[in-house]
C-alpha cells in the first residue's frame, strides 16, 4: 500500500465558468520512510544514554573497591621504602 496525499481543486476560467476539476496525488512514501528512520534514530539515542548511565554507575561502584586501592596501596609501599644509596 502506497501512503497518498490527495488534493481536488475546481478548474473555472476568468468568468468562473466551471472547466473541469484536478485531482493531485502526493507519494509520502519517502516521508514516511523518513520518519520511521527519526524514530529508530531516537530509540538508539535513548538505548545508548541508557547505556552510558549503566557503564557511569557500574565504573563508579566498582573502581573504589577493586580497582583503586590496589593502586593507593602499591604506591604507600613503595613511598615507605628508604632509597638505596647508588654504588660508587
Amino acid at each position: 500500500m502506497i501512503p497518498l496525499e490527495i488534493g481536488a481543486g475546481r478548474l473555472t476560467d476568468e468568468s468562473g465558468r466551471y472547466l473541469g476539476s484536478i485531482l493531485l496525488f502526493k507519494d509520502l512514501s519517502e516521508i514516511r520512510t523518513l520518519r520511521n528512520e527519526i524514530a529508530r534514530n531516537q530509540r538508539l539515542v535513548t538505548v545508548g544514554r541508557l547505556a552510558a548511565g549503566v557503564a557511569m554507575k557500574s565504573a563508579t561502584r566498582s573502581a573504589p573497591s577493586r580497582d583503586l586501592r590496589p593502586i593507593s596501596g602499591s604506591a604507600t609501599a613503595k613511598t615507605s621504602r628508604t632509597p638505596r644509596p647508588l654504588p660508587s
